[in-house]
């Protein structure tokens, strides 16, 4: 079960960094994101989404707040409320490294 979770975390940060990345490139200022995937909790798996929002006050620094539903299933259900710092460090034009920091509830 640990290595679906582990699994299932690094495919929702992959899809994270694309996202972000592609929303600096086209704009300033405010942006909004939609992570897709797929959870596997025990037996049972379920397509868990993630929508969040962030404002770019520096070409460096953004801050972003989330809401996610990851598994609603036979009574279980996994959601999250998060607020994270994106740090970026532009490479090219529109291709940057991003790096993300903060708390989940």
């Amino acid at each position: 079960m640990t290595k679906k979770w582990l699994v299932a975390l690094l495919s929702a940060v992959a899809m994270t960094f694309s996202v972000g990345a592609m929303a600096q490139g086209m704009m300033s200022g405010a942006y909004l994101g939609l992570d897709v995937g797929q959870t596997d909790v025990g037996d049972e798996d379920d397509t868990g989404f993630k929508i969040f929002g962030g404002y770019q006050f520096h070409r460096n620094v953004a801050a972003e707040l989330g809401y996610g539903l990851l598994f609603d299933k036979g009574g279980v259900e996994v959601t999250s409320l998060e607020a994270v710092a994106v740090g970026m460090f532009p490479l090219a034009n529109q291709f940057s490294i991003i790096g993300k920091l903060g708390l989940a509830m």
